[in-house]
């Protein structure tokens, strides 16, 4: 008989630890669960090639797409800014088109001047589209090249 009550207890005590530390591990879960949901994701937008996940050119292209000219102007160089005025280029932003399938396909460095490489096909044709972009204030920005309204500066065969 004394056996199988030191055996009972033996079983509620190992059965309390069990239980504390599983509501330990719970408590431990859900502290980190609130703490990960009311947290932010945050960009650093100083590297051209790494912005959220994807590149600079990808990430304007889908501000693009959600009409975030605005935003796009954001990341628009001073120099470029400057040389064509905001309502200029925000009026090209609006009009100019860029939504097609991209991806990145290599990048240079010249002078502080990253030129991105995109594959990208535009009405069945193979096409590359380089975008110079510069880093002002640790901020990646779009270069636009010294003539916005010849061509389509987002298309270059």
């Amino acid at each position: 008989m004394k056996n199988k009550i030191k055996h009972l207890f033996f079983k509620i005590h190992f059965f309390q630890k069990e239980v504390s530390l599983l509501m330990i591990l719970l408590f431990v879960f859900y502290t980190n669960a609130l703490g990960f949901a009311q947290s932010s994701v945050k960009s650093d937008y100083s590297n051209p090639l790494l912005i959220f996940g994807t590149s600079f050119g990808n990430y304007f292209q889908v501000l693009y797409k959600q009409g975030k000219v605005e935003e796009m102007l954001n990341f628009t160089s001073k120099q470029s800014l400057e040389k064509y005025g905001r309502e200029r280029i925000e009026n090209y932003y609006r009009f100019t088109s860029f939504g097609y399938k991209m991806k990145l396909n290599s990048y240079s460095i010249n002078k502080g001047v990253f030129v991105l490489n995109y594959r990208c096909v535009i009405d069945a044709t193979d096409c590359i589209i380089r975008m110079p972009v510069v880093v002002e204030n640790d901020t990646s920005k779009f270069l636009l090249p010294f003539t916005i309204f010849n061509q389509n500066i987002f298309l270059y065969k």
